[in-house]
């Protein structure tokens, strides 16, 4: 028995130190009994009306703004919808079901169904809660089948020759949403469906291929000095990425460090590009810009020229000068790609800050447009996406490709 005893509690100082025990949490939160662990909790929607399905039966936790809960099991449609009160829920047939509500919690029974959000398709649990007046649906979501709604928006789908990379970006999007987990302990969610963190489409995009790449990396994340990277990424680099420090005002990370491609990326569309603005279109992106930042109070800015005063060593422009009738404005590294607004796609922001700049004149000497001709897509931080999809056609390890993006960082499966 001593003998026994003794095995038990070598073992249990083992896991303390190992990286299983990194995620051996359970969150007695209601609703979230069922889950499976590791989850992440991402705000899918906002809307004021939420249509609310499921393929098969499911549980509904009603919370009442005293803390109070309701719970009900249900097999039919409901709808959800805000006002000064709270959230009421109503059936299929129109009769209320509860009103006043500050949150609902719906989960499947069975982990074979999932939820129909809006029409959309989602596993895990809907977490309904009152946000800037609106109903925000958290999807709190295992992380693996996060993955599967996260890699086809992010990287695209694909097929063997692109395996590997696809592996290397199931690695880099789970390290990124674990490092993003309880962040931030006063909201309910951990990240949102957009590009400032990870687009999530949940089960409409889901890929043979990128379950395979999902399922043979599972649990593996990348580490640095026995802690989670932030492991950011990005389209096409165009030669070279960069350290992390020289993009945005950030502290150095040594395995954000900059490196080149080695032509890997040179199959991107984006690997090459060119935009010409009117004067007035790069006036009006500019201003827009300028009175977002309270750098300029009313009207629009006069061009009279575009300087570039200083590279980073990959070709990014560090520090751009722009003239004008009122002042001399300096915008700074990636905020460039925010200043000058896609001519050809309103609300979408220069592709890369790696660019030369053409301004052709009138015989006045007043500007007539501005060319700008670059390369890249994306802060070039971290993994270039088409150069690690380059870098598997041409028989690359994912382990490899990893290696080189995110300098002396390690893979470790931790759960």
């Amino acid at each position: 028995m001593r003998i026994y005893l003794l095995f038990i509690a070598a073992l249990m100082i083992l896991l303390s130190f190992s990286g299983c025990a990194r995620f051996s949490y359970v969150e007695k939160r209601q609703g979230y009994k069922h889950l499976k662990q590791p989850y992440v909790r991402v705000k899918i929607i906002e809307t004021s009306i939420l249509s609310l399905e499921c393929t098969g039966p499911y549980e509904l936790h009603c919370i009442h703004s005293d803390g109070s809960a309701t719970d009900y099991s249900s097999n039919s449609d409901l709808l959800l919808k805000i006002d000064n009160a709270g959230i009421n829920v109503k059936q299929e047939s129109g009769l209320p079901l509860e009103n006043e509500l500050m949150r609902v919690v719906a989960i499947p029974r069975d982990t074979k169904d999932h939820l129909l959000l809006n029409g959309g398709a989602f596993r895990g649990v809907a977490d309904v809660i009152i946000e800037n007046d609106s109903i925000s649906i958290v999807n709190a979501v295992y992380m693996e089948d996060y993955l599967k709604g996260v890699l086809p928006p992010e990287i695209g789908r694909h097929g063997k020759p692109e395996l590997e990379a696809l592996k290397a970006q199931a690695v880099a999007s789970r390290t990124y949403a674990l490092s993003r987990f309880k962040r931030n302990p006063a909201k309910l969610y951990d990240m949102v469906n957009h590009i400032s963190d990870q687009v999530y489409i949940g089960m409409s995009g889901e890929d043979r291929w990128i379950n395979r790449a999902i399922k043979e990396t599972h649990g593996e994340v990348l580490l640095a000095g026995g802690e989670l990277i932030t492991a950011y990424y990005h389209s096409t680099c165009g030669g070279f990425t960069d350290n992390i420090e020289d993009v945005w005002d950030r502290q150095p990370k040594s395995y954000l460090k900059g490196c080149p491609d080695e032509g890997f990326c040179r199959w991107s569309k984006f690997y090459n590009w060119s935009f010409t603005w009117s004067r007035r279109q790069l006036e009006t992106s500019i201003s827009d810009y300028l009175r977002q930042k309270k750098r300029l109070t009313n009207g629009d800015i006069h061009l009279e020229n575009l300087k570039v005063i200083d590279r980073l060593h990959s070709g990014r422009i560090k520090i751009l000068k722009v003239y004008t009738d009122i002042d001399e404005f300096l915008l700074f590294k990636d905020q460039i790609r925010w200043a000058l607004i896609r001519p050809d796609k309103p609300g979408a922001i220069l592709p890369s800050t790696n660019f030369q700049i053409e301004v052709e004149r009138d015989t006045g000497g007043e500007i007539i447009q501005v060319t700008a001709t670059g390369q890249g897509n994306g802060h070039g931080v971290g993994m270039c996406q088409c150069g690690a999809l380059g870098r598997s056609r041409a028989g690359q390890k994912y382990r490899h490709i990893l290696a080189v993006y995110y300098t002396g960082a390690d893979v470790s499966k931790v759960y």
